[in-house]
């Protein structure tokens, strides 16, 4: 034992310095270790309990939901150390059995500690789950998505196991027994619009602006802006986050800078209110492009939300309105064309069951747009396990 903790150690001090791509490396290897001597009764306890979905719900999934109800990962975080049990019932209003028993299987998973008897904790795992925005994510999993999941194998059955290549029929349709897109439902549910836009914000934090990885300046050298010219047209932009950082990082370059979305969309960004130099245009990107010869059209995690069908109508629109100096980047996973992390493999699965879409292989990307009639420049990764990427594209 004191071999495996001299071996634990030394990975713990590894991965203090590793960058983003080695962590993730190291963490797999471990995972793949972790596989490796497992015996069969193990394998079947994991999938069967850990992993796979009950009648309702995923069952670590619903534990976590239940406790985060009950407070008690804040409960934890907030105090100075361990906290009996008993307390812990009383501040959070469960029976102290049934508490017992729900955080005992937390901790056996390391989401909590079990510091003696009746007595637990913080972990790592606890400190993340006290977040509000990952709490907002573990709802929108649990109660949004949950359902979704459950529908999937006999959504697939139904099917005859075929690629889903029509945007909005998906198992989503089946598990909520609804003809409305998800997008559509859910802004009929304030409570779960709410988780799903805190839950998009924890996914982005932390994560580098793409503008810092793609040459927009380079690319301006020769730019005209004449009259009335954009240089930067965000489509279906929702809150104008990413024009306001243009903006801000680009304000040497000429040019309108817009941010385009539905009617409620830019209402909202209006009412948070947009800075100077960010023009707000309601426009369906369905439709044709109103704003013609811009330099830039910009789309963040727009087409992974779309099959073929859709994203081809979206790119055809805005060819129309391209000039030669146009240039459409798209702000979306970029999956490598072969050992593909999970993280961005459980995405990919998770649009084709909310959306009937997909992330797409950079091969996948380049077949796209030359069925539109573009070219794919460059693709320029800026994240490694889940491949956020710039990829651009030219008539």
């Amino acid at each position: 034992m004191e071999k495996l903790d001299s071996v634990a150690t030394q990975i713990k001090e590894a991965t203090m310095a590793a960058d983003e791509a080695d962590r993730k490396r190291i963490l797999n290897s471990l995972k793949e270790l972790q596989y490796s001597i497992e015996k069969p009764k193990d394998t079947m306890q994991r999938i069967s309990h850990c992993y796979m979905l009950t009648k309702e719900q995923h069952l670590v999934l619903s534990t976590i939901r239940t406790v985060l109800d009950l407070k008690v990962f804040n409960i934890l975080v907030d105090s100075s150390g361990p906290v009996h049990l008993d307390a812990l019932s009383k501040q959070s209003g469960a029976d102290p059995i049934l508490l017992g028993r729900l955080l005992r299987m937390l901790s056996s998973l390391g989401i909590i500690k079990e510091t003696a008897e009746d007595e637990f904790g913080a972990s790592t795992m606890t400190e993340n789950l006290s977040i509000p925005e990952i709490q907002a994510g573990v709802y929108f999993s649990h109660d949004v998505l949950g359902p979704t999941f459950q529908a999937l194998p006999e959504f697939l059955s139904s099917n005859g196991y075929q690629n889903v290549v029509e945007t909005h029929k998906a198992a989503f349709q089946m598990g909520w027994n609804t003809n409305l897109p998800m997008w559509e439902w859910l802004h009929q549910r304030p409570k779960e619009i709410a988780h799903f836009n805190r839950f998009m914000t924890a996914q982005r934090s932390g994560t580098p602006n793409c503008f810092n990885f793609y040459p927009i300046e380079d690319k301006c050298k020769d730019w005209r802006a004449g009259d009335d010219r954009a240089v930067f047209v965000d489509v279906g932009g929702a809150s104008g986050q990413q024009c306001v950082e243009f903006k801000k990082k680009f304000s040497n370059i000429p040019g309108r800078v817009i941010l385009q979305d539905l009617p409620a969309v830019i209402e909202d960004a209006c009412a948070d209110g947009l800075p100077n130099g960010v023009e707000a245009m309601v426009h369906d990107f369905y439709k044709p492009q109103p704003v013609r010869g811009a330099k830039f059209y910009y789309l963040r995690a727009i087409l992974h939300d779309h099959s073929d069908d859709k994203s081809i109508l979206i790119l055809k629109n805005i060819k129309e309105a391209m000039d030669q100096d146009s240039l459409i980047l798209l702000d979306e996973i970029a999956l490598p064309n072969q050992n593909i992390d999970w993280f961005a493999t459980q995405t990919d699965i998770t649009m084709l069951t909310a959306f009937g879409s997909m992330e797409r292989t950079e091969t996948q990307w380049n077949k796209l747009l030359e069925s539109v009639g573009l070219r794919l420049q460059t693709i320029s990764t800026y994240t490694y396990a889940h491949r956020l990427s710039i990829i651009a594209a030219s008539l």
